[in-house]
């Protein structure tokens, strides 16, 4: 009986030793990512907006890479035309 009685004592005590580590090692785990976001929250922003400026650099250099070949088109087109009216 008292053997019972101190095995039943033991149990509820590494119930509750179990259940307390478990509680405070979620609440460290808890405040860590908290943590951990925060600091890494500037430098997600940081490369989202170089990401966006180069995107924009790249969108702009195409853009002047398009008009530059249209002009290209353009005085070629012209040189030819020039050409042939100098023959007739």
């Amino acid at each position: 009986m008292l053997e019972h009685a101190y095995t039943n004592r033991m149990l509820k005590l590494q119930a509750r030793y179990i259940e307390t580590l478990t509680k405070a090692a979620d609440e460290q785990i808890e405040y860590s990512m908290g943590l951990r976001r925060q600091v890494v929250q500037p430098l997600t922003r940081l490369v989202e907006a170089q990401t966006q400026i180069q995107t924009d650099q790249l969108n702009r250099l195409q853009k002047a890479q398009q008009e530059m070949a249209k002009i290209e088109a353009d005085l070629a087109t012209l040189g030819r035309k020039r050409l042939v009216g100098l023959r007739g």
